[in-house]
């Protein structure tokens, strides 16, 4: 199908274009919108793994996942550091945001490491690669792979108690299912998903939270925080445990309702 070779296309241009710009000129967004064209390569892989037998998804995906693992690296010092900012004055915990700068700066080299000319030759590759399985698909298949993917989500809806394991789950199957769902016509599969914008963008933020919570637990168990600094920490992490609670509560709710 033409359309998903442009798509294909489309998500190649946004990779490459991302990754070929210059160490200083790469911004905080940069990381994110990176990480989000990955997570549409990755969901469209899953439907031509669906609809094409012999495809082979993870060696096709693996190098573009080594990419998206060290931009997550990043992408989560980016984040601590933007709640920091939203929670403290600019001159409190001064030790712990020297440490988290000196080690986002660590990782940031690291991505530029891997972020080389034979590496995105390799992208290339399997993106050129792909494009003679998309021939095989029909609307008859992704249609089915859109029923599929939406009983995966119901499975998880249908639960009267979700874990936090849960929503990590179902944020991914969530995100999967709307960046899939540009390439299905209207009324290309037997049910209409109605999953809204709101609960997507819920599950992002809970899912910041935790990711923040652990970041900080593992600081606080590291002794390496000055005392006078460790009682902030255990203030932040109080608040956003509860901004986290309040938050699954409220997707509980949307879920159930």
């Amino acid at each position: 199908m033409k359309s998903l070779v442009k798509y294909l296309k489309k998500r190649e241009a946004e990779i490459l274009f991302l990754l070929r710009k210059a160490k200083e000129d790469f911004t905080v967004n940069d990381f994110h919108k990176l990480r989000v064209e990955i997570k549409k390569l990755n969901a469209f892989f899953e439907m031509v793994d669906f609809c094409v037998s012999g495809f082979k998804r993870g060696k096709k995906y693996k190098p573009f996942r080594l990419i998206f693992k060290q931009a997550g690296r990043v992408r989560e010092l980016q984040v601590e550091e933007e709640m920091l900012s939203a929670f403290f004055m600019e001159n409190s915990l001064q030790d712990y945001r020297l440490e988290l700068s000196r080690a986002l700066e660590k990782e940031k080299e690291s991505f530029f490491s891997i972020n080389d000319q034979k590496k995105q030759d390799l992208l290339q590759d399997k993106i050129l690669k792909t494009i003679p399985f998309l021939k095989k698909i029909n609307r008859k298949k992704m249609a089915a792979y859109m029923e599929f993917a939406w009983k995966k989500i119901e499975k998880i809806l249908e639960q009267e108690n979700l874990l936090s394991e849960n929503l990590h789950f179902l944020r991914k199957r969530i995100k999967k299912l709307l960046y899939n769902r540009v390439l299905v016509s209207k009324g290309g599969g037997k049910k209409t998903v109605s999953i809204t914008d709101d609960l997507s963008d819920m599950l992002g933020k809970w899912n910041d939270g935790q990711v923040i919570l652990n970041r900080l637990e593992a600081a606080m168990n590291s002794g390496k925080i000055k005392p006078g600094e460790l009682l902030q920490i255990e203030n932040l992490k109080a608040q956003i445990m509860s901004n986290n609670a309040q938050m699954f509560d409220q997707i509980k709710l949307s879920i159930h309702s």
